[in-house]
């Protein structure tokens, strides 16, 4: 799973309906970069309400 990191660009491109591919690009690479496209595209797994206090522990660190 990706990793946090303070090297996130401040000015993200804008979606305007007229700029599509150029924001596709720019977006798979920003979060290929952060390494985040897998979460982005296959999403997370949840924790369930029996998780105990070290699961979520875990869980939280593997996010964040």
């Amino acid at each position: 799973m990706g990793h946090s990191s303070t090297n996130f660009p401040s000015n993200l491109p804008v979606l305007d309906g007229k700029n599509w591919n150029r924001w596709s690009i720019q977006m798979k690479a920003i979060l290929g970069f952060q390494e985040i496209t897998e979460i982005v595209e296959e999403g997370y797994p949840e924790l369930n309400a029996e998780a105990t206090k070290q699961q979520r522990a875990l869980f939280k660190t593997r996010i964040l």
